[in-house]
């Protein structure tokens, strides 16, 4: 007792043997048995043995007996019991998972098992980290090897390879999982409000469809998104119907539910389309009123303009004749009349 060992060492056994007269056994037969099962023949001579006993590799760890039988060949025989304590080395470590692929927000469940030379369990501290696909720590922790431990994914975790890392004294190990891809979105309507929420771990690019039907009527509100995880954005629904009670449901979804816009687009002849383009006709009416006018203006203007130069080339003309009339008869009557005039 007292004597421990490691798997593999060497334990030297020796002593001598005397018979019952105190003289020395000049000759005999010696047995190592190990644990009453495995046996390890040898000699006496002269009274003294010497063996070397190399213990297995995956000798199991703990006490140990070690009898020692010697005989005399002539039916005489004597017997001592020893022992040993052979060391737990830990040898192996593993990882045990409750999967190997999982989806964000999922619990992952593991256990690190760490054994000795003879496969037994042991106890012992480990150290583990969780890398996510771009080789970031997600989580750190310290434990007892056997214990459960468990692992929250966070809520919109990287898809891909996660990478998890175990050491242990002079044991690691490498394992890993993967996180699923996953392409969803939240709904909520608050209000007036719709608000579209990216609840994947991925972009979500995929347009959003919103019907409203009531009163006989129904409209489609289509969004184009490009949101990323997590990324929300907001529908006013009083923007793109008019006022009133509604059933509303998203295209792709079982989402459904019930709105009342108090407010809400002006419709004409029951169409916010129709209201539109109803809009634009007024609008281009106006226009043509306004350059109509204004071009019946500059007519008008241009035709006085006319009369106006029509009614001064005349007068020149008489003007001019006048006094052609005077350069041809310059008679003394002539020159009386234009004096009086």
């Amino acid at each position: 007792d007292g004597l421990y060992k490691n798997p593999g060492e060497i334990v030297d056994i020796n002593g001598d043997v005397k018979k019952a007269n105190g003289l020395n056994l000049k000759e005999g037969a010696l047995d190592l048995v190990l644990d009453d099962v495995k046996k390890y023949p040898s000699k006496v001579r002269d009274g003294v043995f010497d063996y070397k006993l190399t213990l297995d590799e995956n000798i199991k760890s703990g006490k140990h007996k070690l009898s020692i039988i010697v005989g005399d060949g002539k039916g005489n025989k004597g017997k001592i019991d020893l022992g040993f304590e052979v060391n737990a080395i830990p040898k192996d470590l593993n990882i045990e998972m409750s999967s190997s692929t999982l989806k964000p927000g999922d619990v992952l469940s593991f256990k690190i098992l760490i054994s000795d030379q003879a496969g037994d369990l042991l106890s012992k501290g480990i150290n583990m980290e969780i890398f996510n696909p771009n080789n970031e720590i997600e989580y750190r922790v310290s434990e007892v090897s056997g214990n459960n431990i468990e692992f929250n994914l966070p809520e919109f975790a990287l898809p891909g390879v996660w990478k998890l890392k175990v050491v242990s004294g002079n044991l690691f190990k490498w394992e890993q999982f993967n996180v699923q891809e996953v392409v969803d979105k939240e709904v909520k309507l608050e209000g007036d409000f719709l608000f579209i929420r990216n609840i994947g771990n991925v972009d979500y690019n995929n347009d959003v469809q919103v019907d409203l039907a009531g009163d006989g009527k129904s409209y489609s509100i289509i969004r184009k998104t490009s949101l990323k995880p997590n990324q929300t954005i907001m529908i006013d629904l009083t923007k793109e119907a008019p006022a009133g009670e509604y059933k509303y449901s998203i295209v792709g979804s079982a989402i459904t539910g019930n709105v009342v816009l108090e407010r809400g687009v002006m419709e004409v002849k029951g169409s916010k389309i129709i209201g539109y383009v109803a809009l634009v006709f007024v609008l281009v009416f106006l226009m043509f009123l306004v350059f109509t006018r204004g071009k019946r203006i500059n007519n008008n203007q241009r035709e006085m303009g006319r009369a106006e130069g029509r009614k001064r080339l005349e007068e020149l003309r008489g003007v001019s004749k006048n006094k052609s009339l005077v350069e041809r008869s310059a008679t003394k009557a002539d020159v009386e009349y234009l004096i009086k005039k």
